[in-house]
């Protein structure tokens, strides 16, 4: 029987994701992606989140943000650092990366052969829709609507 990949979803603080983060990376095995997206959900608001594919599962974490220089981003640079990024590439993440006011992919990181990254923001994703490997952009579905200032 194969084995089920691994999923783990991280709710709570940034300090929870770090804590949480070994374990996590021991168990997904070599990571292939990782992505920064928002989306709109419980209580009529906008989330962040952000998702780490592996060889052997997902991981996803609430508490990693980006765009401003708050725990959020420092934790999101702590994550790439342990997944290899030069830690300079990924303050570039984490504290530059925009957040959009509306859901979708903002940032996306795809780890290549040779030690080498791809590493791209929202305009780029927009741009190369249906190239096989680029992550589709969400749509929103159904009459839920943000409502203004989120």
């Amino acid at each position: 029987m194969p084995r089920r990949p691994y999923r783990y979803r991280q709710q709570g603080t940034t300090g929870d994701a770090l804590r949480a983060m070994p374990s996590v990376l021991s168990r997904i095995g070599t990571p292939l992606s990782v992505q920064g997206y928002r989306y709109f959900g419980r209580w009529n608001r906008f989330h962040d989140a952000v998702l780490l594919r592996g060889t052997d599962g997902t991981a996803r974490f609430s508490a990693l943000s980006w765009g401003y220089g708050g725990e959020g981003p420092r934790g999101l640079v702590e994550l790439l650092v342990r997944l290899g990024i030069h830690r300079e590439r990924a303050e570039n993440v984490a504290f530059q990366s925009r957040r959009y006011d509306d859901p979708g992919l903002d940032w996306f990181v795809r780890f290549l052969p040779n030690n080498r990254l791809l590493v791209l923001g929202r305009e780029q994703i927009d741009e190369l829709q249906g190239v096989p490997g680029i992550p589709r952009q969400p749509k929103l579905t159904g009459n839920r609507q943000p409502q203004s200032g989120q």
